[in-house]
């Protein structure tokens, strides 16, 4: 889900830079791009969790 928000991210960047301004582009930038760091992180950390637990 956190690659989602990177790609929302990038495209609202590119959109802003490349074809028309977006009013409060900076903010919706990073915010979309914290919750990708996020949601990235916290899905490593509970996989780790998941694989840590599981006997082979």
């Amino acid at each position: 889900m956190g690659h989602c928000f990177f790609l929302l991210s990038d495209s609202i960047l590119a959109v802003n830079k490349f074809a028309q301004p977006i009013p409060q582009s900076g903010a919706i930038i990073i915010a979309t791009y914290m919750i990708a760091q996020y949601l990235m992180v916290y899905g490593t950390i509970s996989r780790q969790l998941v694989v840590t637990r599981t006997e082979v």
